[in-house]
């Protein structure tokens, strides 16, 4: 028997209810939290999402002369306008995106 990891290692299509999401192997993506969203942006967290899925990402950067932008905040939005018309959104801190995306070396 294969145990679930204490934590999901991907993000599937929202509402899904395939036994790795039950099992907590992975997480709907209407049920991420921000620091998934992020890991699933910066690549730590495998994406099962279905190809013709969307996400936007929106950011506000604090830009000063002759230094390197930072991050100051984000949003990720996810929208289905099919039958459903879901409308996702979560605020992602600088906390949750990381040190790479402050700015910082």
């Amino acid at each position: 028997m294969t145990h679930a990891p204490a934590v999901p290692v991907a993000i599937d299509p929202p509402y899904c209810g395939c036994v790795d999401c039950i099992t907590g192997y992975s997480v709907p993506l209407d049920q991420a939290v921000p620091a998934q969203l992020a890991a699933l942006l910066n690549g730590t967290m495998a994406n099962r999402l279905n190809s013709h899925t969307d996400l936007c990402l929106d950011l506000t950067c604090a830009v000063s002369r002759g230094s390197v932008p930072v991050i100051r905040s984000a949003r990720v939005s996810y929208h289905n306008g099919g039958d459903m018309d879901d409308r996702l959104s979560w605020d992602l801190s600088p906390a949750d995106l990381g040190a790479n995306w402050q700015g910082s070396a």
